[in-house]
């Protein structure tokens, strides 16, 4: 299904109205995953170039399959000229590779090149920029953490180096393991506000007078140490965890995200840098089918690996199929592999002479790799075989990120139970898991079939909030219908569609330069038999219509500021 141009209205006029521009905040636009966000960015790009002079600075996930370089070749085409290009790692080592930036109205870069530029690394990729838009959400948490081990070191080579204020600062250290009771279910988090500025002072001064280089390893743990006295950080599991604070977000005159997560990702709602634009959805599930098959998913949870894929493999309906992309943790990826192929042995002894026997695509990819992936548009079937879950530590430590970027105070965490760090790890799971079944059907054209072996029901709930319509059935591991008291029948939903609908037509025609529209063309496009259709629907648009500077005039639908050119027509042709 084409996603019409009007959807992306609010974002082009974020990109090349000044009146827009935020230049202390992220507009963060959550656009459907499928529907093109990134393509129509380049397009508008594009052509922002040929009448706007501001310069961009436009960062993507991936620098690998050639991403890069096909942003600027999608860009300059829309352009009808040069004016971008790619800039990675690679570039940095090449002699004059800068002075190739200097006239170049958009410059394209991966995420971990913005991540650089945050830590205050190739300012020249900033300077004199006036737009900044990453696609999807950029991850700046780095994890520090100082182990006990560490701190021994530190205790044991203190007096090689004659240096006491290493001693001094493990001393304290260790005091504070002491003090504070084990607990395997709760990170404390440890505040040195009080001595802050001399810890501070003392390490930078003892970092001054390690200059063997055999200390460079201690070095190294005193750098440690000066975020977690400037940031604070948990005891948990005899560690000091913290995070760089060093990496911080860059802003420009004009900040734009797009994530198609951000909707429901709690870490937007973390601290006030960044203003979420919600957008409607553009597709609806109906046709479609997503089964939850309720199933620990953890080392601990199954044993055997292959038990689950076997079960899974049973379950699954290959006939009709164009393409199945199985989705697990990077770990098992080899493993699945091998148990797929032995699973369809009779039909070849490889991947390749299964799919040709088969007459279906079949792929492996792994959680963390296929964000922003459109290898997998085609297939029309998604095998979720693990729950994507980071580490706890990685939930606290991204909401001490951004509490501490609000200046706000940091809680102790106690494991499961605290329920800011619980929001982000439920999203973040959700997230992931939202991301790998929209590789697949990525234009809605086709009957997809889904498959989430979990039991993280929260998470679960969450993803089908994000598929509207779609038909929901949940069993245990053994293959049981179990009954569920949520509701996702269309029956629960006004109908949505045709108002969805209603807003694009009207954005489109604005969009285009039109004065006005009829009411009865309107009518027409969206199939309304009647006026009174008509009118109950435009009332519902009132918040809409007054958003987008669009009036109601008679049997016209009058935009922006073309009233006094309407005033002699007659606006009183029937409907």
């Amino acid at each position: 299904m084409k996603v019409m141009r009007g959807y992306f209205y609010g974002l082009e006029e974020q990109i090349t109205n000044i009146e827009k521009w935020s230049q202390d905040k992220f507009v963060v636009f959550n656009h459907e995953a499928g529907t093109g966000k990134s393509t129509e960015t380049h397009r508008i790009i594009g052509e922002m170039t040929k009448s706007q002079a501001h310069r961009v600075l436009y960062v993507q996930k991936f620098l690998k399959d050639d991403e890069l370089n096909n942003t600027v070749e999608v860009i300059n085409r829309h352009a009808g000229r040069k004016v971008a290009v790619s800039y990675s790692g690679e570039d940095t080592r090449k002699v004059k590779a800068k002075e190739l930036l200097i006239d170049r109205q958009v410059i394209c870069i991966t995420h971990q090149m913005y991540i650089q530029i945050c830590k205050g690394e190739h300012q020249y990729l900033v300077e004199e920029r006036d737009i900044l838009i990453i696609d999807e959400y950029p991850d700046l948490l780095e994890k520090l953490s100082i182990s006990s081990n560490e701190i021994g070191q530190l205790w044991t080579e203190c007096n090689k180096w004659d240096v006491p204020d290493i001693e001094e600062w493990a001393l304290t250290l260790r005091n504070l393991m002491d003090e504070i009771t084990a607990c395997h279910q709760e990170m404390k988090f440890i505040d040195f506000a009080e001595n802050r500025y001399r810890l501070v002072q003392m390490i930078k001064s003892a970092i001054g007078r390690l200059n063997d280089k055999r200390s460079n390893g201690y070095k190294g743990i005193l750098q440690k140490s000066l975020q977690l006295i400037k940031n604070g950080g948990f005891l948990f599991e005899d560690s000091f965890h913290t995070f760089d604070g060093n990496q911080q977000f860059v802003l420009l005159k004009n900040n734009i995200i797009l994530d198609a997560n951000a909707g429901f990702d709690s870490r937007y709602e973390l601290c006030e840098r960044f203003n979420i634009r919600k957008q409607d959805k553009a597709f609806e599930y109906a046709r479609d089918t997503l089964h939850h098959i309720q199933v620990k998913t953890t080392k601990k949870g199954i044993q055997k690996f292959n038990e689950l894929i076997q079960e899974a493999m049973k379950r699954i309906q290959i006939d009709g199929k164009s393409g199945i992309l199985f989705v697990t943790d990077k770990a098992n990826v080899e493993k699945l592999r091998q148990e797929i192929i032995g699973f369809f042995s009779p039909y070849g002894t490889n991947i390749e002479e299964i799919e040709e026997r088969m007459k279906c695509k079949l792929s492996i990819d792994y959680f963390g790799n296929i964000i922003g992936v459109n290898h997998y548009r085609e297939y029309d079937c998604v095998v979720l075989l693990k729950t994507p879950h980071y580490d706890y530590l990685t939930y606290a430590l991204t909401y001490h990120y951004y509490k501490s970027m609000n200046q706000q105070p940091i809680d102790d965490v106690q494991l499961f139970k605290h329920q800011e760090v619980e929001e982000i790890r439920r999203s973040t799971v959700a997230g992931e898991m939202y991301q790998a079944i929209k590789r697949v059907n990525r234009d809605n054209s086709r009957l997809t079939v889904v498959y989430v072996f979990t039991d993280y029901q929260e998470a679960v709930d969450m993803v089908v909030k994000q598929l509207p319509n779609i038909r929901y059935i949940k069993t245990d591991f053994n293959g049981t219908k179990q009954k569920d008291g949520r509701d996702y029948d269309n029956t629960r939903r006004i109908d949505r569609s045709k108002k969805r609908k209603a807003e694009l037509i009207l954005l489109e025609a604005k969009g285009s330069g039109k004065p006005s529209i009829r009411k009865k063309e309107l009518r027409d496009q969206l199939e309304i038999t009647n006026g009174s259709g008509l009118s109950h629907l435009m009332k519902r648009l009132e918040p809409f219509l007054k958003e987008h500077g669009i009036s109601l005039i008679g049997q016209r639908i009058v935009f922006q500021n073309n009233l006094k050119d309407l005033e002699n027509n007659d606006l009183n042709e029937s409907a």
